[in-house]
């Protein structure tokens, strides 16, 4: 349950088991209305407060596209890196146990796949996805336009996207956009 409760600039909540679906798009919406630095760092704050209580229980599916909320605040995209990259790392291994919790038919698995090759869908529904590093240095998958090839070129932290080989700045992605560009290239750098 998420209850969300906004006076002018005062905004508080309570994000425990919350859809985070919900929550992206009201604060997509009302930023895009009020347009203010100090409701966007308000909000980045309250994010960084929340992930340090809950430590983002990726064992569950309803806090799997936390991680990619930062994403939708300017300046803040870097967050969303280094905490999916975090996660894949402390939860996604070779042992016997490594994929957290219980995979829900497959839930998990996708995320941690989606994850790594750079993007993810965080709205359902919307069809975009969430770009972040990906871990793998290329991926190519079949469509029905033809290859996508998704690659990467250093490590660390995104420096600059370019989509179909033209600069790309924002860090969503529209579905047919993707696979009619052909190529996503991700240029990262060290932090």
């Amino acid at each position: 349950m998420s209850t969300v409760t906004v006076t002018g600039d005062n905004i508080t909540s309570e994000i425990y088991g919350c859809n985070m679906p919900v929550l992206i798009n009201f604060w997509s919406s009302y930023n895009q209305e009020k347009k203010t630095t100090a409701a966007l760092e308000q909000m980045s704050s309250e994010l960084q407060d929340i992930a340090k209580i809950v430590r983002v229980n990726v064992n569950d599916e309803p806090d799997i596209a936390y991680p990619y909320i930062f994403n939708r605040f300017k300046g803040e995209e870097w967050r969303t890196q280094k905490t999916v990259a975090e996660l894949l790392a402390r939860h996604f291994t070779t042992k016997p146990d490594g994929i957290p919790g219980n995979d829900d038919a497959g839930t998990m698995s996708a995320w941690a796949v989606f994850s790594m090759m750079g993007l993810y869908p965080d709205t359902p529904g919307e069809p975009y996805y969430s770009l972040t590093a990906p871990a793998f240095e290329e991926v190519e998958i079949d469509t029905p336009q033809g290859t996508l090839k998704i690659a990467r070129e250093g490590e660390g932290y995104i420096k600059r996207i370019k989509l179909n080989d033209k600069p790309y700045a924002k860090f969503r992605v529209g579905h047919d956009e993707l696979i009619d560009a052909g190529t996503l290239l991700f240029e990262l750098e060290k932090r």
